[in-house]
Order: C-alpha cells, then structure tokens, then sequence
C-alpha cells in the first residue's frame, strides 16, 4: 500500500510527527489535521477550503486526542481510495477517513465547521464530474511544485 501513497500524504504523515519526530503511536487525529491544514497544495485541504471551513480557527480548535489510532485511520483512508476507484490514497482520502472516523472531536470540529463526511464527498464528487483541469494548468501546477521542492533544497 505504501507505493500508492502520493507525496502530499507521506509529506502530511511526517508533519504530523513534529515536533521532535514522535513515533506514529504518539500522533493524535489532531496532529493529522494541523498537518492536512498547513499542506496548501494538499486536496485535503482544497477541499476544506472549498467547504468553505475558515482554517485559522479549525487550527485553534485542535485540541490533543486519547486512544487514537493512527493505524487504522491509514488502513480508513485506503479503504476511502478503494471505494472510490483511486489508484494512489491521497490526503483527501485521509481527510474523508478522519471525517468518517467517530465519536471523535475532529470529526465533530469538521463538521462544526461545514465539512461533515457528507458535504467532503459531495465537493469531492462534484469536482471529479467536472474533469481535470486543462493541460496547461496542470502542467503549470507540476512546474511550481517542481520549483518550490527546487527552492526548499
């Protein structure tokens, strides 16, 4: 499953770590938003935003979680990848699992917010209809992740 994993998810999943590179049973599903939130580039968090959640105060109302299991939100968010026909689990599969993921205060932050499990599916949905973006736009976004992975070096 780890070869499916996209950069974004695998980037997320290390900023959830810090600080001090805890080990994965010491992350919390608030470690995994915080880091889903401060991922820009992420379709999670294009997805937040399109849910129209206002992420400064999503980010205050984090708070840390007991009995989390980390684990079992990977194996969710595969499952939420498989469900959908994809062949890579990406940080909108992470979100969509930690949306699903209850009783949790972070599943209750997001949809205390407006971005319940339901309206995620929908944004989501309603974007896969309307098809990739044109060629030139992709290629513009793979030119700047190029550059800005370029520059953090």
């Amino acid at each position: 499953m780890f070869e499916r994993w996209t950069d974004n998810f695998r980037a997320v999943l290390s900023a959830a770590r810090r600080p001090g590179r805890r080990t994965l049973d010491k992350v919390s599903e608030g470690d995994i938003l915080r880091a889903i939130v401060e991922a820009p580039e992420s379709l999670g968090t294009r997805l937040l935003n399109a849910a129209g959640v206002d992420l400064r105060r999503l980010q205050v109302g984090l708070r840390p979680s007991i009995g989390f299991d980390l684990i079992h939100l990977i194996e969710e968010a595969g499952a939420e990848s498989r469900r959908r026909g994809d062949r890579w689990v990406g940080t909108e599969h992470l979100l969509l699992a930690l949306a699903r993921y209850t009783p949790s205060h972070v599943s209750d932050l997001l949809s205390g917010e407006g971005a319940s499990l339901e309206r995620l599916e929908q944004i989501l949905e309603e974007a896969r209809q309307q098809g990739p973006p044109p060629l030139s736009s992709r290629l513009r976004i793979a030119w700047s992740a190029f550059f800005n992975w370029i520059r953090k070096r």
